[in-house]
């Protein structure tokens, strides 16, 4: 990797015109998407993670400068894979980060930083903008701070109007029809009969929302959810991206030792290709064409002497076979069953 970007980050000294040509040879033979799977791959060492990804956003941003390069990466969505990747944090954990993963996972924040400032659209606006500088920023959140603000969050003492909820609670009554219900508790908690805040239905769903808002890959079909559960989107295995055969064979074409693991992968996709297979043999011809009829259990078979023959599958025994052509040298080189099976379209060959 220090090699490569060596190769692709000029000095300060040297002009970047002169690496122009190193640019688009990266471009064209593909090392773009090398560079992004490079850097979305979840498996590196933990210790050079972050050295890692930093390499890879300098090479960004120094190709950046390149403006085809730059519209691809935009084309990309660099801004929204970086941010995602910054979600995760330090790919060490702090109290097991040493100086050297500390210092790398704030370069390589500084990268991030530097490439969604780069590649921001100039159609921008300025509240979008803001977004993204609040979306990176909520992203890159240390966790310590992220752990002080739980922690203030849980030791602040919340309270509410017991009155006002069994208004809520009586509106909603009314709305379900059940005003005998309503009714009577009126009369016991002694509640004025008119409410103009908000409903019990908005209050649940606003509590279950958040909820939602707060699961690592929320899903925007949701089924009915439940009270008396915390809802939690179920999260994507990281075993699920090994089931993918292409990944698999570029992965190991970067690095074969760490798919060593995954040949049950391959010897699954193989052995799930298996089919049941049965063998046609007829002494008295010689096969040309094949159909198989909608029912599913026929077959028919075009014979190079003209003949067309019917053939059950499931004991491979001869049902009917008829002269459709009347020379010996013109056999049935093609068949076409209609969808209603009742007629057959035959092409012949000589």
């Amino acid at each position: 990797m220090n090699v490569l970007c060596s190769l692709i980050i000029p000095p300060s000294s040297v002009v970047h015109a002169d690496y122009h040509e190193t640019w688009q040879l990266v471009r064209s033979h593909g090392g773009i998407r090398i560079l992004l799977s490079i850097l979305e791959w979840r498996h590196h060492d933990a210790s050079l993670c972050d050295a890692i990804r930093a390499a890879v956003c300098k090479a960004f941003l120094a190709m950046s400068t390149e403006i085809r390069i730059k519209q691809i990466l935009s084309t990309l969505s660099i801004t929204a894979k970086l941010t995602e990747i910054i979600k995760d944090g330090p790919a060490v954990k702090e109290k097991e980060a040493s100086s050297a993963a500390v210092r790398d996972h704030e370069v390589f924040r500084t990268c991030v930083a530097e490439l969604i400032q780069i590649h921001a659209s100039p159609k921008t606006n300025a509240r979008q903008t803001e977004a993204e500088g609040v979306s990176f920023h909520a992203a890159s959140d240390p966790t310590v701070r992220r752990l002080e603000k739980a922690a203030i969050v849980d030791s602040t003492p919340i309270d509410y109007s017991g009155t006002e909820l069994l208004q809520v609670v009586h509106q909603h009554l009314k709305q379900r029809g059940l005003h005998k219900t309503a009714h009577a508790l009126t009369q016991e908690a002694g509640i004025p009969d008119h409410w103009e805040g908000n409903s019990l239905d908005k209050i649940v769903k606003v509590f279950l929302r958040q909820q939602h808002q707060n699961c690592v890959n929320p899903i925007s079909t949701l089924p009915p959810l439940s009270l008396k559960t915390t809802h939690v989107c179920p999260r994507a295995s990281p075993i699920a991206r090994h089931y993918n055969f292409a990944t698999r064979l570029f992965n190991r074409a970067i690095n074969p030792r760490v798919n060593l693991s995954n040949r049950r992968y391959d010897a699954s996709l193989i052995y799930s290709r298996f089919r049941l297979a049965k063998t046609m043999r007829d002494e008295d011809a010689y096969f040309q064409s094949l159909c198989l009829l909608g029912d599913g259990e026929t077959l028919l078979m075009g014979g190079m002497d003209g003949h067309l023959m019917k053939y059950t599958i499931s004991n491979m025994e001869k049902v009917t076979s008829d002269e459709v052509a009347s020379s010996v040298d013109t056999g049935i080189s093609g068949l076409r069953v209609s969808t209603d099976n009742q007629s057959v379209i035959c092409w012949f060959s000589e």
